[in-house]
């Protein structure tokens, strides 16, 4: 087991008990500022009435931490936290020899191809402290996220979950990094993810940080320092808001790992999607201009109705963050609104797409699994957008199964494996009831359903869409894989 390692407190002056230097070695010479006066600029523009905006600057540099005096002895010097974060490198290198902070930036996903951005606080062209590599950073990790705006009231806010996530996470690597550590701090950004590393383990055991609520930063002050000027949220609530965001969008959740000798926390965020693009694309086109008016979650739950025949609250709670009653409503949502059918009561409920669904998959091969009730009546009021004439879709869908059943009904005797293959087709295009099937096959129902149905069920090929009541009156049968990869 390896033992949880803590520094220096980042709030007192620099001390010969630290390091070689004594406290008034490190100095206002030692600072950048420039990055002293922006700071106070945000500071001030955040907090206008502010008492602390009066103060001269070294009054000021000591409210907020940077400055420290040892009360023995009255000695001013620079804290930790003030030469780190408003420090220029060589300073900040001359006490901490390992202090190395990078941003690297990958526009595509090809192996092999060099970073496209790079930031060192090393090259010389910028101070090298922590707050101009936080700003420096931050634009170029959100300055073409692809989210979808929000609304406040009338307004229009830019600003969203997923951005503030990104903050939250570059102010916790910079706060919670060992300085005295190796390897310095990266950050990474490519295609599909973004990775925050730190050297130094956590403070506080990884399921808890994972869990939230408990905080220990290891440079408190600078942690502080952020918060004064509104970046970084409470203690302990940082790696909770990161998971709400991608949770939000159905990314993939946050990775936070340790590694050891030497010791590193990683924080990894994909954005790849929980849901798959196929059924996106399929609402899309069926919903046609109103699959923008949809939530996050409403999306969601469509989805999985489409990619699991059926959807239930329960299974939504394992998916998302809200609770029963929240899911219900959002269910009676979309049964309002059409897209949905209620199958059974209580919370045994099972939601399936209703048959508007049906009717734009007819013909296309790429959506050829669609799970939903045979209810025509209940496509609700949006039905007309799946497709400017019914009736043609109809005729379509028609001939689909038709030529797929065509050797059926051509020849008396096939091959069992043949007419195996033949009823998959058809109930790959649309849940079909047994009268249906005898209808296309020439068959007649009782043999069909002893010979060919029973088994391809037993064998998990087929299965009923309503697997719950066996009897149902409209009971239907859909084959079971999803959908082809057809294109």
């Amino acid at each position: 087991m390896y033992k949880r390692r803590s520094t220096a407190n980042d709030s007192g002056p620099i001390s010969n008990s630290s390091r070689q230097q004594s406290s008034s070695n490190y100095g206002l010479n030692d600072l950048n500022m420039e990055s002293v006066r922006s700071y106070r600029n945000r500071f001030s523009s955040l907090k206008p009435d502010h008492p602390w905006n009066g103060l001269e600057l070294k009054e000021f540099l000591y409210k907020i931490g940077a400055l420290g005096r040892l009360r023995e002895t009255n000695e001013e010097g620079l804290t930790l936290a003030g030469l780190l974060m408003f420090g220029e490198e060589r300073s900040i290198t001359e006490y901490l020899p390992q202090y190395f902070l990078e941003y690297r930036e990958k526009s595509s996903d090809v192996p092999g191809e060099r970073w496209t951005d790079r930031i060192i606080s090393s090259d010389g062209t910028w101070s090298g402290n922590l707050y101009d590599f936080y700003f420096k950073v931050i634009r170029r990790l959100t300055d073409d996220l692809n989210i979808p705006f929000q609304m406040e009231g009338l307004f229009r806010k830019d600003d969203t979950r997923v951005h503030a996530a990104l903050r939250e996470a570059l102010v916790n690597t910079l706060a919670h990094a060992d300085y005295y550590g190796q390897r310095g701090i990266v950050v990474e950004k490519e295609k599909m993810l973004f990775r925050f590393s730190n050297p130094g383990v956590l403070r506080i055991p990884l399921q808890q940080a994972l869990k939230g609520g408990i905080s220990d930063p290891r440079n408190p002050t600078i942690f502080k320092m952020f918060m004064l000027i509104g970046l970084g949220e409470r203690a302990g609530s940082g790696i909770e808001n990161i998971h709400l965001a991608w949770k939000e969008q159905h990314w993939t959740a946050p990775e936070l790992i340790e590694e050891f000798q030497p010791d590193r926390t990683i924080l990894t965020l994909r954005t790849t999607s929980l849901l798959p693009q196929e059924s996106v694309d399929f609402l899309k086109a069926v919903l046609g201009k109103h699959y923008k008016f949809l939530t996050n979650d409403e999306v969601l739950i469509l989805v999985t109705a489409h990619q699991e025949n059926y959807v239930t609250n329960t299974r939504l709670q394992s998916l998302t963050d809200k609770k029963s009653d929240e899911i219900s409503k959002l269910l009676s949502g979309l049964v309002e609104k059409g897209y949905l059918e209620p199958n059974g009561q209580g919370r045994g409920t099972k939601y399936t797409l209703t048959e508007m669904f049906h009717q734009k998959s007819i013909g296309n091969s790429r959506y050829n699994r669609i799970s939903s009730g045979p209810n025509v009546n209940n496509s609700g009021p949006n039905a007309a957008n799946s497709g400017p004439n019914e009736n043609e879709q109809t005729k379509d869908h028609e001939k689909v199964l038709l030529d797929i059943s065509e050797l059926a009904r051509k020849k008396k005797r096939l091959n069992p494996s043949e007419m195996d293959e033949i009823i998959l087709n058809l109930c790959a295009i649309k849940p079909l009831t047994l009268k249906e099937l005898s209808q296309l096959l020439n068959r007649q129902m009782d043999p069909l359903r002893k010979k060919y149905i029973s088994r391809l069920l037993k064998e998990g090929k087929l299965e009923p869409l309503y697997p719950e009541q066996i009897n149902h009156p409209k009971q239907a049968y859909m084959t079971r894989s999803l959908f082809t990869n057809q294109h």
